[in-house]
């Protein structure tokens, strides 16, 4: 079964299930253009920061009042700091996400992840302009994970250094290190590997391309996005890309936290007298493969119409990812995981 790729990383029973994409290629012939102002801000030395809740359910329903509620298997947090630097053409946006996962025990998780824990570290760094990547890091750190004996299994920690061209050239010098043993030594170095040139981005990207793109609005088009994984096109030594499709499907209020209301007016935070909540208009953005089968569709509730600045401050941001969420087959096309990220905490200046 086909699976989509996207941002960072949830590291799951066999493989390492890549969250992330890195588009690469498609060349001079992409051309989507982007919102006429930076969603993150016009400031040269921008600051925005998101938290995000994670968290890993089994099979069964995600509503909490649910007879058959799905089991929480896991828990982590995911922070995402943007930053800009420099000034007109040497303009520049560096993207640090911190993420980490720590599985249940083995009586709510009996599994060979129960007890684990997991951790991410990524930089990527873009041209404010046309969004176009200089350069990316990631280094994914997993617990070894045994069977039931003590067998150790696997180890799926990676890590990647890429460096980006300038379009139609190839770069080398970038490198990959997938897989551990069970003393820690890397099964996999490859060094001077080349990177597809082109009109490209990177996978640490994703939430601001998909906040960034014009067209991904109620009223717009699907969006066409070419990519490639740097991760999976190593294990499966093929680096062809792959078509996404990103679409606005539906609006809506959706339920945020209250730490919202210290950055919207209040003619924009609506209150739902029944449940307390702080109610946020959004519209969800559906992503999946352009081809047939499309897979497993990936949803994305970003804030629509609504625009957030903290008091006194001249920063103003909008289209902030409120909700992401998406699920995760075996190769049987059982449900095996529903991974769910909450915006928690944000700011900006």
């Amino acid at each position: 079964m086909k699976k989509l790729a996207i941002l960072l990383t949830v590291i799951i029973v066999v493989t390492v299930t890549t969250l992330g994409f890195t588009a690469c290629g498609g060349g001079s012939e992409f051309r989507e253009p982007l919102v006429p102002q930076a969603p993150w801000g016009i400031a040269d030395n921008i600051f925005e920061q998101s938290d995000f809740r994670v968290h890993v359910y089994g099979p069964g329903s995600l509503n909490p009042d649910s007879e058959t509620h799905a089991p929480l298997l896991a828990r982590g947090a995911l922070t995402q700091t943007l930053e800009g630097v420099g000034s007109g053409i040497h303009n520049r946006i560096t993207v640090q996400t911190e993420f980490s996962m720590d599985w249940e025990s083995e009586v709510e998780n009996p599994s060979i992840n129960a007890g684990a824990h997991d951790e991410i570290s990524s930089s990527v760094t873009f041209m404010r302009t046309g969004m176009r990547p200089v350069a990316s890091s990631r280094v994914a750190t997993t617990t070894n994970r045994y069977d039931a004996s003590g067998t150790f299994l696997h180890n799926n920690s990676y890590e990647f250094n890429v460096q980006y061209v300038a379009e139609n050239q190839v770069a080398r010098g970038s490198s990959i290190r997938v897989g551990k043993d069970a003393n820690g030594a890397w099964l996999n170095d490859a060094r001077n590997v080349a990177v597809r040139s082109g009109t490209l981005f990177c996978n640490e990207q994703l939430f601001f391309l998909l906040r960034a793109f014009n067209n991904i609005n109620p009223g717009g088009r699907s969006v066409n996005i070419p990519t490639n994984n740097m991760v999976e096109n190593y294990i499966r030594h093929d680096n062809r890309p792959i078509s996404l499709n990103a679409e606005a499907t539906a609006t809506g209020r959706l339920a945020v936290d209250d730490f919202i209301l210290e950055f919207m007016d209040e003619e924009n935070a609506y209150m739902d007298d029944e449940s307390g909540n702080v109610m946020v208009d959004s519209m969800m953005v559906t992503l999946a493969l352009n081809e047939t089968p499309a897979g497993p569709i990936h949803r994305f509730w970003i804030s629509n119409g609504v625009t957030f600045s903290r008091e006194g401050s001249l920063v103003t941001t909008s289209r902030l990812i409120l909700r992401y969420e998406y699920q995760v087959f075996d190769i049987y096309g059982r449900l095996q995981y529903q991974i769910v990220y909450t915006l928690i905490g944000y700011d900006s200046w």
